[in-house]
């Protein structure tokens, strides 16, 4: 909170004005008072404040009548006090100050001008779009696919059970943190199963489960038709994973 206050050294007003800065608003009081309690009469009309936050006029008051010592007289009169808030600033830097006048023994008392910062607010938490990635790659074939969400996120790869980080996404596989693209050449088969996290200042969303099944790129008779299998081969003591490849004529290659 900033804090001015200023005191008319030839008379008795003391004008005190606080302002806080917030998101996208500045609240704000003021008021003002006897600054020498020995002061015991009264005033005539002709006192008046001015309040200016952000440029704008947020409390005025004009020909009134003050009273600092008995309180006699009918509201509004002064001592006076006032606290409201201005919305709908943008971020930036603004300025607050205050006159009080009058015509009588209280003299004037003005806030020197002080700078209040207001904020922009956080964007809205990250919105994933609809769908999933690809379900389905090849080893040795290239992948690109990617998950997308609203309102500027960066992305992370979590695990399905706990929400952890961790890169559960097939062997040979990124993500671009900055778009949520996947992307890269699988190099083993198997199950991939993760979870993508979009992050902002204003929140995160994470995907439900995804899973990316990479084959060999082995076909295998499944009694009515060739279809797309993870090929296992004996390594000696037990069957595992394998990378089935092909002579093409000059080398051994990966197969489609």
């Amino acid at each position: 909170m900033a804090t001015a206050a200023t005191n008319d050294a030839n008379a008795r007003a003391l004008l005190t004005v606080n302002a806080t800065g917030g998101q996208n608003q500045i609240s704000w009081s003021a008021s003002v008072t006897d600054n020498n309690p020995s002061f015991t009469g009264f005033g005539s009309n002709g006192a008046s404040w001015t309040i200016t936050v952000a440029g704008q006029t947020v409390a005025t008051a004009s020909n009134q009548s003050y009273d600092f010592g008995t309180g006699n007289i009918a509201s509004p009169y002064f001592p006076r006090s006032e606290a409201n808030t201005v919305t709908g600033l943008a971020a930036g830097t603004y300025t607050v100050t205050g006159t009080f006048t009058t015509t009588g023994l209280v003299g004037t008392a003005t806030i020197t001008p002080f700078s209040v910062n207001v904020s922009a607010p956080p964007p809205p938490a990250p919105v994933i779009a609809d769908g999933s990635v690809t379900s389905s790659a090849s080893v040795g074939v290239v992948y690109n696919d990617e998950v997308t969400a609203s309102n500027s996120p960066t992305y992370a790869v979590r695990n399905t059970a706990d929400d952890t980080t961790g890169n559960f996404l097939p062997t040979g596989l990124t993500l671009n943190t900055s778009t949520g693209a996947i992307t890269g050449t699988p190099t083993t088969p198997g199950v991939f199963q993760f979870r993508i996290r979009a992050t902002n200042s204003g929140g995160f969303a994470t995907t439900g489960t995804l899973t990316i099944t990479v084959t060999s790129g082995a076909r295998v008779w499944n009694g009515t038709a060739f279809v797309s299998g993870i090929a296992n081969v004996w390594n000696g003591t037990a069957f595992v994973s394998g990378i089935i490849k092909v002579w093409d004529g000059t080398n051994w290659v990966n197969t489609n």
